[in-house]
């Protein structure tokens, strides 16, 4: 009953003040008092979903600039992938620094860098980082960028690789140097690297709270590896994190804490990024993998590793739901290793992969496992754009492949697929086309603000082969404009979309499946004015907050389980619940939802409101602010 209470005396609050924040400016509102009447039942809404979580999108990749599972400050760790420079092939987002250049155009020194994959001659992965120097007038620094993270006084900070080394004549040194204002801060430490592979680390502390400022004064903040002598080094595997905020999976505690109080239902595995990931950005130790790769051969940072999102999911008490890339689809043998990786014993090939990575069998750790065969497929920016027909057919292979597997508990597993936003040209085919297949589940998108949807009605499909734009519920004079242009009435929206979709279902699948919304929530796009609306800002907008929660609910109510709430900051990303380390800022709609999932989650209590003034679903709701 107290949840019940706060969600609707929030709305009621907001929805007192509709009219008045639609009236033009300079306008004076109406003296006359506009009331909505709210009546909370003490019986049990109809239908809801029994799941009282929400679900949550996690990042595919380890990321410097937004917050991340994995504890590691630096943008890729495990030199698995490499550009040309003048130099030669440097990894990404490594760079080299002389006496007067950060990064170098030049150096007094001649040096050659490479990647190295002579068995050998890296610890884990394919390659390492190669430095020929042969010859020497300056210090030889490798080093990446630190800046716009905030580093706390006296804790214990490392930063550390593997290293080896040929024909060295001086030690070789790591340093940390930051400048926070107009303070420097200087650490480092010397170390004799041998000819056999050793890990090497420094322990420091900075005096006070540093957020690292990047360039400053021709200077750069940054942690380097640097080299005093002709000879060559081997660099492999490098971290640099906070001693008191990692776990022995590598993942930060404190994402795991603030993520924990959010009492997730679910942690999704990515979207569209996922599409692309081969197995070998999949299979293996975490300094194993090679670093993710979009479809068109672009790399960017390190993966987040699978083992180490199961384990997120089990520590925050999460089940997992996963996106399954096109290449596993495609090869469904692969998604069959997939089920071996997670419950086979280390008798088994990809058990043993698993265990060597320090990780145990997955079985029985979850009440469900979702796995979702690619997302947006049928209108792809990342990978083949499939049609509904070949969509259904590799479906239909993947879930053979899957449902034949000795790994398969009917109990806890779910295979499904992912529908195309709203678009019923593709999605009515799809599933005529699913016709036979065993699928468990499936999933459409939905943003706020963003996209129109289209309401779909089957005897129009059918039948009279009518656009269904003139059935949208925008569109339509019988239910008028519950399409709100700012952040309000998500509930009715989604009752809406619900209403669509379970219709959808039930007159084209062939067996009853779970109907539910893989991404919904707020992109920060808006595509109606005003575009760039000081309070449009997601990150800082309580009426953000509230849309989000909204929508939450009313999914639950309409008996759909909320599986990711993805809300981005435009389409630059950022996890748009929390902020970085050190603090996690939490952001409004953190808030919002910690207020449900910690606090007063339950069950769903039926209401009812009402007002002769004021028309909560009319025209005035087109107009209101965020």
């Amino acid at each position: 009953m107290t949840l019940f209470t706060i969600v609707l005396v929030a709305a009621f609050i907001v929805l007192m003040a509709l009219e008045y924040v639609s009236k033009p400016a300079g306008e004076k509102p109406s003296e006359e008092t506009k009331l909505v009447q709210v009546t909370v039942s003490s019986k049990l809404y109809p239908g809801q979903s029994p799941d009282m979580g929400v679900g949550l999108e996690i990042p595919e990749t380890s990321t410097r600039y937004s917050s991340s599972p994995n504890m590691n400050f630096l943008g890729t760790f495990g030199f698995e992938a490499y550009g040309n420079t003048t130099f030669g092939e440097m990894a990404n987002d490594w760079l080299l620094w002389s006496d007067g250049d950060w990064p170098a155009r030049n150096t007094a020194s001649t040096v050659i860098f490479s990647k190295d994959g002579t068995l050998g001659n890296f610890v884990h992965g394919r390659y390492a980082q190669k430095i020929a120097i042969t010859r020497y007038s300056e210090p030889v620094r490798l080093g990446q960028y630190q800046s716009g993270r905030e580093f706390l006084a006296n804790r214990t900070y490392k930063f550390g690789c593997w290293m080896k080394q040929s024909g060295l004549t001086e030690d070789a040194r790591l340093r940390v140097r930051f400048w926070c204002g107009d303070e420097r801060i200087d650490q480092y430490q010397s170390f004799t690297v041998g000819s056999q592979w050793s890990y090497y680390e420094i322990n420091f502390s900075l005096p006070l709270n540093c957020t690292p400022i990047d360039p400053y004064y021709g200077q750069a903040s940054s942690e380097r590896i640097e080299i005093f002598s002709t000879g060559t080094l081997w660099i492999d595997d490098a971290q640099f994190y906070d001693s008191e905020g990692i776990d022995a999976w590598g993942l930060s505690t404190r994402f795991i804490d603030e993520v924990r109080n959010l009492r997730p239902s679910t942690l999704r595995y990515g979207g569209l990024v996922c599409n692309s990931i081969r197995p070998e950005s999949i299979f293996g130790n975490r300094f194993d993998l090679q670093n993710y790769e979009n479809w068109y051969g672009d790399v960017e940072g390190d993966m987040f590793d699978f083992n180490q999102f199961l384990k997120l999911c089990e520590l925050t008490g999460a089940n997992p739901e996963y996106v399954l890339s096109q290449h596993l689809i495609m090869n469904p043998s692969i998604i069959s290793n997939l089920l071996e990786y997670m419950y086979g014993d280390d008798t088994t090939a990809y058990g043993a992969i698993r265990e060597k990575a320090g990780f145990e069998s997955w079985k029985d750790k979850f009440d469900k496992v979702y796995l979702e065969l690619g997302n947006e497929v049928m209108f792809n920016a990342n990978g083949p754009n499939w049609s509904p027909e070949e969509y259904a057919g590799y479906v239909m292979q993947a879930v053979n492949a899957v449902k034949s597997s000795p790994y398969w508990d009917a109990n806890v597993l779910r295979i499904g697929v992912g529908l195309q936003d709203t678009n019923v040209w593709v999605n009515v085919p799809l599933l005529n086309n699913l016709d036979g297949i065993d699928v468990d589940f499936m999933l459409a998108a939905e943003y706020f603000p963003g996209h129109d949807f289209t309401n779909y009605y089957s005897s129009w499909w059918t039948v009279n082969q009518v656009n269904y734009n003139e059935g949208s519920l925008t569109g339509s004079t019988e239910k008028r404009a519950v399409w709100y242009r700012r952040a309000l009435g998500e509930a009715a929206y989604i009752d809406g979309y619900a209403s669509y979709l379970e219709e959808m279902a039930t007159e084209n699948c062939w067996k009853p499946i779970d109907v539910g919304i893989y991404e919904y929530g707020i992109t920060g796009i808006f595509k109606r004015e005003p575009y760039n609306h000081e309070l449009a800002n997601m990150e800082t907008s309580l009426g953000a907050a509230i849309a989000i929660l909204d929508q939450s609910l009313s999914l639950r109510k309409n008996g759909m389980n909320p599986i990711n709430a993805f809300y981005i900051q435009g389409f630059e990303w950022t996890w748009g619940f929390m902020d970085d380390y050190p603090y996690i800022r939490k952001r409004p709609v953190y808030y919002g939802l910690q207020m449900y999932g910690q606090f007063q989650r339950g069950q769903l209590l039926d209401y009812s409101f009402s007002s002769d003034t004021f028309d909560p679903f009319g025209d005035a709701a087109n107009n209101c602010i965020m």
